[in-house]
C-alpha cells in the first residue's frame, strides 16, 4: 500500500513538474510577443512617413492608436502575462503561498477572467466577422502600407490562441471574486463606449467605420450587442473550463454497503495545485491538521482518528445526522457541531 502511494505520489510530482515548465515557457514566450508587438507598434508611429500622414485613414490610426480596442487589449494581455510569469516565478522557488503570492494569483486570474477573456473574445469574434464581409469597415487596405500581416495576426489572432491555451493548462473553474470580475469586465466595455461616442460628438469621426454605414438606432442595437456578447463571453468560461477539467467536487464511491469518500481533485479553486498545508490525503482519504478529521459522505460518516480509517455503519450514520438536526446543534456553525460531537467519532468501533 505504501509503496503504491509512493509510486502515486512520484507520478503526481512529475505530472506537476512538467505542468509547472510547460506553463512558465508558454507565459515567457507570449510575455516576449506582447514586447515585440509594443515595440513594432512604437516603431510604426516613429517611422511613417509625412506622404503617408496625408491619408486621413493613416493619420486616424497613428494619432488615435491608443484608443482602438485592440491595442487596450494587448494591454491587458500584457498585465495578465506579466502576473503570470511572478507567480510561476514565486511557485519555482515555493513562495506562491505567501502572502504575496496569494495577492499575485488573485489579480492574475481576476484581469484573465474578467478583462482578458471577454475583451480578447470580443475584439477577435468582431474583427474577423467584420473583416471578412467588407475590410474597409475594420482595417483598410490603406493599413497594409504601415503594418505587416504578421502584424495585423498577433492583435488579432493570436491573443485568442493564448486564451485557449491558458484555458487548457490552468483550471479556473469558478469566479476567484466574481464581483471584481464583474466590475472590471463592466467598466472596460462602458469606458470603451465612452471612449469612441465622445470621439464622434467631440471630433465628429467614428473611430470605426463600421458604426458610420449605420443609423442611430442601428447603432443602438449594436451597442447592446457588444455589451451582451461581452458578459456572454465572460459567462461562458468557466462551464467551458469545467467541461475541460471537471467540475472538481467530490465523488462517492459505494462498495458492500458502505460509503467511502473519495478526493476527486486536490487543486484550489485558482487551479493550481497547492492545496492547503493543514489539508493532507492518505489512501484517498482526507484528514484535517494532519490528524484528525470528520467527513460526511451521503448517509454515512467516514472519520479519521489518528491517521486510523474507521467506517461507522449506515445506521449508526444516519442516527448521527438526524441528532445534528435537533436542538442544540441544529442552531450552531459546523465547526461547534463537530467539536461538539468529535469525542463520539473518534470513539466509534468498526
Amino acid at each position: 500500500m505504501e509503496a503504491n502511494a509512493q509510486s502515486a505520489s512520484s507520478l503526481e510530482s512529475k505530472k506537476f513538474s512538467y505542468l509547472s515548465v510547460i506553463k512558465t515557457l508558454f507565459h515567457l514566450v507570449c510575455f516576449c510577443e506582447k514586447q515585440i508587438v509594443l515595440v513594432f507598434g512604437l516603431k510604426i508611429i516613429l517611422t511613417v512617413t509625412e506622404e503617408q500622414m496625408k491619408h486621413p485613414k493613416i493619420w486616424e490610426a497613428v494619432n488615435l492608436m491608443t484608443l482602438y480596442l485592440t491595442n487596450w487589449n494587448v494591454l491587458f494581455q500584457t498585465t495578465f502575462l506579466s502576473l503570470a510569469l511572478l507567480h510561476d516565478a514565486l511557485e519555482w522557488v515555493d513562495k506562491h503561498d505567501t502572502k504575496i503570492g496569494r495577492l499575485v494569483r488573485y489579480w492574475r486570474d481576476v484581469v484573465f477572467s474578467g478583462l482578458a477573456i471577454p475583451i480578447t473574445m470580443f475584439v477577435t469574434g468582431m474583427f474577423w466577422s467584420v473583416y471578412l464581409i467588407d475590410r474597409e469597415l475594420v482595417f483598410p487596405t490603406v493599413y497594409d502600407d504601415i503594418v505587416p500581416w504578421w502584424f495585423n495576426h498577433c492583435v488579432h489572432t493570436n491573443i485568442f490562441i493564448i486564451i485557449c491555451v491558458e484555458t487548457v493548462l490552468v483550471p479556473r473553474r469558478r469566479p476567484v471574486d466574481s464581483k471584481m470580475e464583474h466590475v472590471c469586465v463592466i467598466t472596460a466595455v462602458v469606458a470603451y463606449a465612452v471612449v469612441y461616442y465622445s470621439i464622434y460628438f467631440i471630433g465628429n469621426r467614428w473611430l470605426y467605420q463600421v458604426f458610420a454605414i449605420m443609423t442611430w438606432w442601428q447603432v443602438c442595437l449594436f451597442q447592446c450587442l457588444i455589451w451582451a456578447s461581452s458578459y456572454i463571453f465572460y459567462r461562458i468560461q468557466y462551464p467551458i473550463n469545467r467541461l475541460i477539467h471537471g467540475s472538481g467536487d467530490v465523488t462517492e464511491t459505494v462498495k458492500n454497503g458502505d460509503v467511502f469518500e473519495k478526493v476527486a481533485d486536490n487543486s484550489d479553486s485558482n487551479g493550481d495545485r497547492d492545496s492547503p498545508k493543514d489539508v493532507d490525503e492518505k489512501d484517498g482519504l482526507r484528514i484535517v491538521n494532519g490528524e484528525k478529521g470528520a467527513t460526511y459522505v451521503g448517509n454515512g460518516i467516514s472519520t479519521i482518528s489518528n491517521g486510523v480509517y474507521k467506517q461507522l455503519s449506515l445506521n449508526d450514520a444516519e442516527g448521527n445526522v438526524n441528532d445534528l438536526k435537533k436542538p442544540p446543534f441544529a442552531d450552531r456553525t459546523w465547526s461547534l457541531k463537530y467539536r461538539t460531537i468529535r469525542n463520539q467519532f473518534e470513539n466509534s468501533s468498526l
